[in-house]
């Protein structure tokens, strides 16, 4: 008789009062067609619904801006700082959780990598961009982001993430991932302040611990924070990385994968 690897993969679960029919979820992807004003278009609803319709317990929209003006990376990512996306959100999350699944709304922030128009193409880059340090990319000035900046920031992930929860979605999932502005101020090779914001391993996670606890003090508690990071570059820091998140009475109510 076969021994099943996962044998709780399709048994369902409830997270912070948030039920999950299975342990499926689905990977953050993007919408490319879309307007001017960067609002995806009714494709997009079925598309996303055709994900929670093969059966995943949470569908994710990928790389929603919380700033539009200097925190998108290309043409083309959903604003979450722009009333006008309000009705076409709500057409996706409505179409997502009639099949049975959760949504859950990506928050990303370029960072030193926004305002070009693509970084993979060739294309000349224009417009401004911050990161954690003054610096030059690819022939571009970056410019270190200011304390006040820094706050600001912050801010808008939470302001993002109680939009998203107005437009119905289930959770929200925190990019801090693939070199976007999270994991820039988290890299000890890029991140080289002497403020508190840089230094040591708790000093370049302050930046995602203050977004977490602003986002879990604009929503209410089960209303889930997923929050996402990668691994691979510094291995040996993130052991003690993932300990900052996890310290006693620093977050609740955060799911980390």
């Amino acid at each position: 008789m076969a021994t099943i690897k996962y044998p709780h993969l399709f048994e369902p679960i409830t997270l912070s009062g948030t039920y999950f029919r299975n342990r499926i979820f689905s990977s953050p992807t993007g919408w490319e067609d879309m307007d001017r004003n960067c609002i995806p278009s009714r494709d997009a609803v079925a598309y996303y619904e055709r994900k929670a319709k093969g059966g995943c317990a949470s569908v994710t929209l990928g790389e929603l801006v919380v700033d539009s003006k200097i925190g998108k990376s290309g043409m083309r990512h959903i604003p979450l700082d722009d009333p006008w996306a309000t009705y076409p959100l709500f057409r996706i999350t409505n179409a997502v959780k009639a099949q049975g699944a959760n949504v859950s709304a990506e928050l990303a922030h370029a960072g030193l990598y926004a305002s070009r128009l693509s970084g993979k193409t060739g294309e000349e880059s224009r417009g401004l961009a911050y990161g954690p340090v003054d610096m030059e990319k690819d022939g571009r000035i970056i410019i270190g982001m200011s304390e006040e900046m820094i706050w600001e920031t912050i801010e808008k992930f939470a302001n993002a993430a109680a939009f998203a929860k107005y437009c119905g979605f289930s959770m929200v999932t925190v990019h801090a991932a693939h070199g976007w502005l999270i994991s820039q101020f988290i890299s000890p090779y890029i991140n080289t302040r002497k403020d508190k914001w840089g230094g040591s391993i708790e000093n370049r996670a302050r930046f995602a611990v203050e977004i977490c606890k602003a986002i879990r003090k604009n929503v209410v508690l089960n209303f889930l924070l997923n929050f996402v990071f990668l691994v691979l570059k510094f291995l040996r820091e993130d052991m003690i990385w993932i300990r900052v998140l996890d310290l006693p009475g620093k977050l609740t109510g955060i799911v980390i994968f």
